[in-house]
């Protein structure tokens, strides 16, 4: 049925959530796009083998990231235009999914998310250093294995891994950019930022994440023309009072929905003791 292109709007959405895991198939995705992967053989999926089994999707073989190494922004290849203009099946189905409406905010939400904390480069940075601390010791011998030398896909190589790990830490500082670039060339849609004020006495989740604001305010970037969902998640024994959203109280619901222009958005929850 994804190549019925007279299956739109609710109704395609309805049949694809039928089928797909939405959460895997996104972030599956989503993973694709930071990696920039261009092995566009590496698509797997499963489902359950019972009523309503939906597929999710396998995310393996990470060897193959296009961009690594290169350090002009302008000679990065755009792979997620290629995804979702791609033939393969894996990638039809991406761009088809892309051309709902309603699926495509759950995408961009959950882009967002996803870059405004774990491919945050300070959270990268420190889990390449614990890998390393981790595989470190073992590489002599891993390399010593391999009498026949290593190859990559140019030929025979010699193995460096400071400088695989100074080129992915590199990476990582250049890539966002690169993604809200990529995501306006190829949706059309631009950022805008959203900041959290800090608060006491409640959390807030925002979309899929719960940013730390105990302390001092957070701020992300998100896409426009898509809605931010804020629950307000008080302590025990208070509750949520109202919503200050660019200076402007609303009453105080469990669940804010925000539409996001070309403008910035400044939020705080405010939480009272119940009496």
């Amino acid at each position: 049925k994804f190549n019925d292109e007279s299956l739109q709007g609710q109704a395609f959405f309805e049949y694809a959530e039928s089928v797909i895991d939405f959460d895997s198939f996104t972030d599956h995705w989503i993973y694709q796009i930071y990696t920039s992967h261009g092995d566009e053989n590496n698509i797997r999926y499963w489902r359950p083998r019972q009523e309503g089994g939906k597929w999710h999707y396998i995310s393996y073989d990470f060897d193959y990231w296009r961009n690594l190494g290169e350090d002009d922004l302008n000679n990065f290849t755009n792979e997620f235009k290629s995804f979702i203009n791609g033939s393969t099946g894996g990638y039809k189905i991406l761009g088809r999914m892309l051309e709902n409406n309603t699926y495509r905010e759950i995408f961009l939400n959950r882009m967002a998310d996803l870059l405004n904390t774990s491919f945050q480069p300070e959270y990268m940075i420190g889990l390449i250093d614990s890998i390393d601390t981790a595989i470190n010791p073992e590489m002599p011998k891993d390399i010593a294995r391999w009498t026949d030398g290593w190859y990559d896909i140019g030929g025979p190589t010699n193995y460096n891994m400071e400088y695989t790990k100074d080129i992915t830490k590199n990476y990582i500082f250049n890539i966002l950019d690169f993604i809200y670039s990529e995501v306006a060339d190829t949706l059309g849609t631009d950022t805008v930022s959203v900041t959290l004020a800090s608060t006491s006495n409640g959390v807030v989740q925002l979309n899929s994440i719960n940013p730390d604001i105990s302390t001092s305010s957070w701020t992300g970037i998100y896409f426009q023309g898509t809605n931010l969902t804020l629950i307000s998640k008080p302590t025990l024994g208070y509750q949520i009072s109202a919503w200050i959203v660019n200076g402007e109280s609303q009453a105080g619901s469990q669940t804010l929905s925000i539409p996001l222009t070309d403008a910035p958005v400044n939020i705080q929850a405010q939480f009272d003791e119940i009496t």
